[in-house]
């Protein structure tokens, strides 16, 4: 075993890494682990965020990949200080009742693939003065196509900040 405490960041994200689950089959993560550098989900199979719980991503949010991620439903939050990914293979399951994802960094933001149908956020909160942009240009290291689309199935809701697209948005 080891001591990692050095390895994850604070709440006010100071130090830390990232962390990225891949393989295959499906498994919880984040059990004990409320604040994070960055963090990606990349293989197949489900990564299912624990329920009723805070998670604060420093930096990034990505999911590669055939990866699906589960935030349960209940009153889980996902505060993102940095930018959100999702690949075209991959799938988002943003549950239902209260769970919810928070854009709150302190520079502009992306939110970047398609979001849409299944895949939609239950609730989304902008908690960034400096905006969030939906991104719809190709990003092949990712696995993003062009033209994709963010749904917001439940309240979206504009504590600070604005949303804006880019210039591929129709």
């Amino acid at each position: 075993t080891g001591d990692y405490e050095d390895f994850f960041p604070d709440g006010a994200c100071s130090g830390g890494g990232g962390l990225e689950y891949a393989g295959t089959g499906s498994y919880t993560v984040l059990n004990d682990l409320p604040n994070i550098r960055r963090v990606v989900f990349s293989g197949s199979g489900s990564r299912t965020l624990p329920n009723n719980f805070t998670l604060n991503i420093c930096e990034d949010l990505d999911i590669r990949e055939t990866t699906n991620l589960v935030v349960p439903d209940g009153n889980s939050t996902v505060i993102v200080r940095g930018n959100v990914y999702k690949s075209d293979a991959s799938t988002f399951d943003n549950g239902g009742g209260n769970s919810h994802i928070t854009m709150a960094g302190s520079s502009p933001q992306v939110i970047s693939g398609g979001f849409t149908g299944s895949n939609a956020f239950n609730e989304l909160e902008i908690d960034n003065s400096s905006g969030v942009t939906v991104v719809n240009a190709a990003d092949g290291t990712r696995g993003i196509s062009s033209n994709q689309d963010i749904e917001i199935e439940g309240e979206l809701v504009f504590t600070s900040g604005q949303i804006t697209t880019d210039a591929d948005s129709s």
